[in-house]
């Protein structure tokens, strides 16, 4: 229960296949490839304060790594670009609505563009800026000063990526979390030698494969390697501290060690599911396997053809998009902003809009007397002229009045192009309550049975 007695947001969750089945699937794999005794339960994500779909697949690792007397892995994707340190958050505007703002905790300033998390210096905090955001709410702002004080403990750590995941840990809590292994560090696995071997053979056939696998899926939004006369473009990212990360082309590759070398996303679902996991858990972009949609499908069909494997871990999928309590949506209709728009129009010609009595009356005689003069026959350019010198004077005297319609008209179309706060399922895990984040665990626990959620 939270402290002003309302309950939490209840959590939606999507898991599948049915959590029931995810300890048959890991099993089977395992047994399969040597590991009957302890399977492997990964998922992953990049170096963030996540949204809570992303703190599913979390719950959801641990529980079912549990579930299978297993052990639960967490990829830090840290060859990706990102910044930790930046959080989205819900502000209260200057007239009263949540609107989304931007925090950046970082106590300097520090052009990281390009540059992968796991190749940058961890980050000096200024927990200052939490406690000043305009925050629509109490809760907020105690979430963005924990985030700080969290990611201020780990100032030390070696990279701004294993900063953000000791930050992120601690902000979880609990005893049991899986262990991490960073994208920046497979080089060092036999997985990863095996697929490095395998593209220096056959660059080309590599690059083929995986552009035909992607074509053939375009709903999954996999860009195509690129081939420039003899050389193909690689799945591969080259790294260096500081420096922002580099496609690799096939004529490079003989000149690169290999510890300069992580792979790009394809290439590294597919290599931890053919050697490093048992079960793999995805949110809704990767995709479960015998789904149809999911960017692993493309990965699926590439080793397939490239490599032969038809045996890859099998993938599952886990969400949850939490809400926050905001109350109803303050995000004006499109309507009304229309509406705003065109009364601020019209009060440029209609003074009876703001008020202006007088100036109403005046341009209504004038108007008379042009309907009079055009009846008789007569000339009516004389009273419409007037009637424009009547007008000028008044937008020049009531200028304040007839701009801030303009800027209420403005303010509700910037609004109405905004997600509604309300609505928004991205905001940062922390931001949320404790008993929300606690039901979201327990619900997803208790979808592996009984003896999880204890």
């Amino acid at each position: 229960m939270r402290a002003d007695g309302a309950q939490p947001p209840a959590p939606q969750v999507r898991i599948e296949p049915d959590a029931r089945a995810w300890p048959a699937l890991a099993k089977e794999h395992a047994e399969r490839c040597g590991r009957a005794g302890r399977p492997v339960v990964m998922s992953g994500h990049q170096a963030e304060v996540w949204h809570p779909g992303i703190l599913a697949k979390w719950f959801a690792c641990a529980a079912a790594a549990r579930a299978v007397s297993g052990e639960a892995v967490w990829l830090v994707v840290d060859q990706d670009e990102g910044e930790p340190t930046r959080l989205r958050f819900p502000a209260r505007g200057e007239h009263g609505e949540a609107v989304p703002e931007e925090i950046d905790l970082r106590a300097t300033r520090e052009d990281g563009a390009g540059v992968p998390t796991g190749m940058r210096h961890a980050a000096s905090i200024d927990a200052d800026r939490a406690a000043g955001a305009r925050a629509a709410t109490p809760g907020v702002v105690a979430g963005l000063r924990r985030t700080a004080e969290a990611f201020a403990r780990h100032a030390d750590a070696p990279s701004l990526a294993r900063q953000a995941d000791a930050a992120v840990r601690d902000l979880i809590g609990g005893e049991e979390s899986p262990r991490a292994i960073f994208a920046t560090e497979l080089f060092a696995t036999d997985a990863f030698t095996e697929v490095l071997d395998a593209i220096r053979a056959d660059p080309a056939l590599c690059a083929r494969t995986y552009n035909e696998a992607a074509a053939a899926r375009p709903g999954a939004g996999v860009r195509s390697l690129e081939r420039i006369g003899d050389r193909v473009e690689l799945p591969l990212w080259r790294l260096a501290p500081g420096r922002p990360r580099r496609p690799v082309f096939s004529d490079e590759m003989s000149g690169i060690d290999s510890r300069a070398l992580a792979p790009r996303g394809l290439l590294m679902t597919g290599l931890v599911r053919r050697r490093l996991c048992d079960l793999f858990i995805h949110g809704t972009g990767g995709g479960a396997t015998g789904s149809p949609e999911g960017y692993d499908r493309v990965t699926e069909a590439w080793f397939a053809s490239w490599l032969g494997e038809t045996d890859l871990a099998p993938a599952v999928l886990a969400t949850a998009p939490l809400r926050l309590p905001l109350g109803a949506s303050e995000r004006p209709t499109e309507a009304r902003a229309a509406a705003a728009r065109a009364l601020a129009h019209r009060a440029r010609h209609d003074p009876s809009i703001i008020g202006d009595g007088a100036t109403a009356r005046a341009k209504q005689a004038i108007l008379d007397r042009v309907r009079t003069t055009k009846e008789s026959g007569g000339d009516a350019a004389p009273h419409f002229a007037e009637m424009q010198s009547l007008l000028e004077r008044y937008r020049a005297e009531r200028a304040d009045d007839l701009r801030r319609l303009d800027d209420e008209a403005e303010r509700l179309a910037r609004l109405a192009s905004l997600p509604a706060a309300a609505d928004d399922r991205t905001w940062p895990f922390v931001l949320h309550d404790a008993d929300a984040l606690d039901a979201l665990r327990r619900d997803i626990e208790a979808r592996f049975g009984a003896s999880q959620a204890g």
